[in-house]
């Protein structure tokens, strides 16, 4: 009737969850102690620290952010943006074409070191 072999029906009602399933199990509940501990503003890469040194527990980040994404919990940005400052303030930069930018020939731009 179901078009399935016997052997595969028994095999799939019949085992248990398996070791890598509780493992999951207990990470997910892990990691939504810690998302909520931390007023849910924690990503993968802080949450994956924070289980090594709370629960002694190592995987990785990438296993973590699928777990987190079964859970439908949303992921947070942990890098800030790095802003590029010019040191020394507001230098005048020289002007060593004098505005012609179309010389003669290629590569053959006229300037002098004196301006």
């Amino acid at each position: 009737m179901l078009k399935v072999n016997r052997s595969t029906y028994y095999k799939h009602f019949g085992s248990g969850i398996s070791a890598r399933e509780l493992e999951n199990q207990t990470l997910r509940s892990d990691i939504l102690a810690i998302y909520s501990k931390s007023k849910k503003r924690m990503g993968a890469y802080k949450i994956r620290q924070r289980l090594m040194v709370e629960h002694n527990k190592r995987t990785s980040v990438g296993r973590i952010y699928r777990l987190m994404k079964s859970m439908a919990l949303p992921k947070m940005s942990t890098v800030k943006p790095k802003f590029h400052y010019r040191k020394g303030g507001e230098e005048k930069l020289e002007n060593l074409l004098n505005k012609e930018f179309n010389p003669k020939a290629p590569n053959q731009a006229q300037w002098s070191p004196d301006q």
